[in-house]
């Protein structure tokens, strides 16, 4: 206050700002918005955390602190700080919508169609109907998981893409419901595109809950025929296929191509 001079010596410091950079709906944070972002959502269900300020549901990176674990930050996708139903939203909002913050991701709508696969204690997943459709405007596909020689062991959720663009203008998805296996209370998303001919389909158990082992059914599909002046026959694969444990770990499963024979209305 006398104007003495004080000396001080300057110092350098860095801070580190921690936060993650979220899209709302791309859960699992690989760069694409599609039916496998349904798994983290069971993973961490009911778990909370800090809610994203200014957080919308817009395809638009969004600042956010890091929850703990870090990759539950992620599946809350509307960014309201807790891990529920409510997180669909995004997903269905989103969906198909991809970003590229070092990510590789591939469209949903197209890609490879692998032939029946069979590995030693793989379980495959098939899609299997009547043999033959006949005179019937409607029938039913399901998709089973595993069977009495290669079962699943610790499946907590599985996502996948049943693809039959190759008969696209021969039958159309009506209903899908879910099967068995998984039990009664997970997650259940369908996305039907019967215009270029997949049904996307992701489901989980919630945590908490035990994940299953053996084999069964994981969902139904009821098709339509529009287009029954030819007998002919419709191809079904399963492919895009994402399973995990109640941990996250990846479980191994098998794809498969299978068809169904329609046969002419008289």
């Amino acid at each position: 206050q006398n104007g003495t001079f004080i000396a001080l010596s300057p110092l350098s410091s860095t801070t580190t700002i921690q936060g993650l950079s979220v899209w709302p709906g791309d859960t699992d944070n690989n760069g694409l918005a599609n039916q496998g972002d349904i798994l983290p959502l069971g993973l961490y269900w009911g778990k909370t955390g800090p809610a994203r300020s200014n957080a919308s549901m817009q395809w638009t990176a969004q600042s956010a602190t890091a929850w703990v674990p870090q990759a539950a930050t992620y599946a809350d996708a509307n960014g309201d700080g807790a891990v529920n139903q409510a997180d669909v939203l995004p997903i269905g909002l989103n969906w198909g919508k991809t970003h590229s913050l070092d990510k590789v991701a591939s469209s949903i709508a197209t890609g490879q169609l692998p032939m029946e696969t069979s590995v030693l204690r793989t379980p495959v997943l098939r899609a299997s109907g009547p043999l033959p459709v006949r005179d019937e405007t409607t029938f039913d596909v399901n998709i089973t998981l595993g069977d009495t020689i290669d079962s699943v062991s610790s499946l907590f959720g599985i996502s996948f893409v049943l693809d039959f663009a190759r008969s696209k203008s021969i039958i159309q998805v009506m209903e899908v419901t879910p099967g068995s296996f998984l039990g009664n209370d997970m997650i259940f998303f369908p996305q039907i595109d019967n215009d270029n001919g997949f049904l996307a389909l992701g489901m989980s158990r919630k945590s908490g809950a035990v994940a299953v082992s053996g084999f069964g059914q994981v969902a139904k599909i009821k098709f339509k025929v529009v287009n029954n002046t030819s007998t002919s026959s419709v191809s079904f694969t399963t492919r895009d296929i994402s399973a995990n444990d109640a941990d996250g770990n990846k479980v191994m499963v098998m794809p498969s191509s299978s068809s169904v024979f329609i046969r002419r209305m008289r």
